[in-house]
Order: C-alpha cells, then structure tokens, then sequence
C-alpha cells in the first residue's frame, strides 16, 4: 500500500476507512497490500476476496445451519478474528462474512454455536431502521429465543468472558 501522511503528520497506508477496518477485522497487513485504486490506494475489494473458511468455523455453521435454518442459508466466509472479550462475533453484510473471536478456539462447542447462530440471525434479518441501524429488533430477539437453551447459553458466556477479562490482567 501507499505510504500517506495523516492529520497528525504520523505515515499511515494509503487506504480508505473500509478498507482499513476490514483489514484490521481479517488481520490483514496493508503495508504487504498492493493497492488497485488510484496512486495505489487500497480499496475495499483489495481486502475482501474470498478468504478461505476454517473448518472449526464450518463445522459450527454447518450444525447451526442443519438444525435451525434447514440448511438453506448460504454459507459465508467464516473466519477467526482478535482475542476479543468485547466483540465477541460479528457479521459484515457487504462482505458476506462471519468473523468470530480466537476465545471461542477453546471454548465449548455449544457455546461458539451458539453465537455462530446470533451472527446467522444478523445475515437473516439484514438491519432494518432509517438513519439509526437497529440490529437486534424485536423479531430478532424473538428468533434468537429460539435456540435451545437460549439463557443457559448467555450465562456460560457472560462466565466465559468474566474468567478470560480476569486472566488478562495477571
């Protein structure tokens, strides 16, 4: 990527926002990213080609899918994300892309499903809303109701992610 001066005079890479996020999310390195825009700048589609799916992540969205979509849902790209205890998982619409936290590498299966079907349902219900995107409308939280054991599952997560906050600071 081109080298650029920002604001505060620092040298940054010649990248749109998007880009810059995406790349960040995927743990792509924009100085080792060949820019196809103009004077090289990086653009959103130098960051987003398909990325190859880890199969943990397949499994989990296969079993998702099997037994609550009846397996119509396409899949998207599924990839691991940062050591995050904040942003657990999310779905990118424009680039049809689930990215999940490395804390659920090692974490019970039940509960990487089960936020692998909170990330399904955002591809299902897209967002709906004017100028403020609202993500989790009533419809949402209705379906996200559904999955077995719903609030057993939302307390071994907020656990989860209690004991992995307490580890980081030792």
């Amino acid at each position: 990527a081109v080298a650029v001066k920002g604001n505060s005079g620092d040298v940054v890479s010649g990248a749109v926002p998007a880009a810059r996020r995406i790349a960040r999310e995927r743990g792509i390195d924009l100085k080792k990213t060949k820019g196809t825009g103009p004077d090289g700048i990086v653009c959103i589609r130098d960051v987003t080609e398909k990325k190859e799916s880890d199969a943990a992540l397949i499994e989990s969205f296969q079993r998702v899918n099997d037994t609550y979509f009846f397996a119509v849902m396409d899949q998207p790209t599924l990839v691991w994300g940062q050591q995050s205890t904040r942003t657990l998982a999310h779905y990118n619409l424009h680039t049809d892309t689930i990215v999940m936290s490395t804390l659920f590498k090692d974490a019970p299966l039940h509960l990487r499903d089960y936020v692998m079907y909170h990330e399904m349902l955002h591809k299902k219900h897209k967002f709906s809303g004017s100028a403020r995107r609202c993500f989790h409308t009533a419809a949402f939280r209705a379906d996200e109701q559904k999955y077995e054991n719903a609030e057993q599952c939302e307390k071994e997560l907020n656990e989860l992610v209690r004991s992995q906050r307490r580890w980081r600071w030792f």
